[in-house]
């Protein structure tokens, strides 16, 4: 009998680049993260995005040199890092470390007061990043619960580094339900107007944020990425 061939093991995630700008990408599950890394620098068309790309389970790094001038990083997180989304049952995923180590998570549930170790990976998470994209899937309403984790993310990330850049991404503006230009505006602004609420209540009124609605199946989404 013909022996078995164990499955080879996963390929490692690319090494952390500590001399490249940082871009982080965050959000609800299926709201398009990877998909709009995937496409706008990976080459993939939105077509295969249905098919070739799995639930993103741990934070995935990835370096974009086009040329001396478009050099940074992109950091794509899972849908539930960090504990936030009510259906979160397990540990933070680790994050890269310049060294190849990971920084040890710590277990928790829901959303609890946030701990000393959780600071910590806070710290590594935000302190050196350019920019904070946070993507929502513009089907997916009501917004509520999303928007308030958007808030705590950026409340956590503007306490580490309050010159980071904070942009969201609403995504998915096509369909049936956007098939006007009217419908997309009047999302946004629904969009806008929740976050500005949000914001105030989170004792952050005056915090910039850059709104963009994207698609990855036109020019929007490459046009969100140049303004970063």
């Amino acid at each position: 009998a013909g022996s078995t061939s164990s499955p080879s093991p996963p390929a490692p995630p690319p090494p952390h680049r500590p001399d490249l700008p940082r871009i982080l990408l965050m959000g609800p599950r299926r709201s398009g993260k990877t998909s709009i890394q995937r496409v706008v620098f990976g080459k993939m068309s939105p077509h295969e995005t249905l098919f070739r790309l799995e639930p993103t389970q741990r934070v995935e790094t990835s370096a974009v040199e086009h040329n001396p001038l478009c050099r940074f990083q992109v950091w794509d997180f899972p849908g539930d890092y960090g504990g936030e989304s009510p259906q979160y049952g397990g540990t933070p995923p680790p994050l890269p470390d310049p060294d190849g180590a990971t920084f040890p998570p710590s277990p928790r549930r829901g959303r609890p007061t946030r701990t000393a170790p959780d600071a910590a990976l806070d710290a590594r998470t935000f302190a050196s990043a350019r920019a904070l994209i946070f993507v929502i899937d513009a089907q997916d309403e009501p917004y509520d619960h999303v928007l308030q984790r958007f808030t705590d993310t950026v409340a956590r990330a503007v306490r580490h580094n309050p010159h980071i850049s904070v942009e969201v991404f609403i995504n998915k503006v096509d369909g049936e339900l956007f098939l006007s230009d009217e419908a997309k505006y009047d999302c946004r602004r629904d969009v806008v107007q929740q976050v500005s609420d949000e914001l105030a209540e989170a004792g952050l009124p005056d915090l910039p944020v850059a709104y963009y609605l994207t698609s990855i199946y036109d020019h929007s989404v490459y046009e969100a990425f140049s303004k970063c």
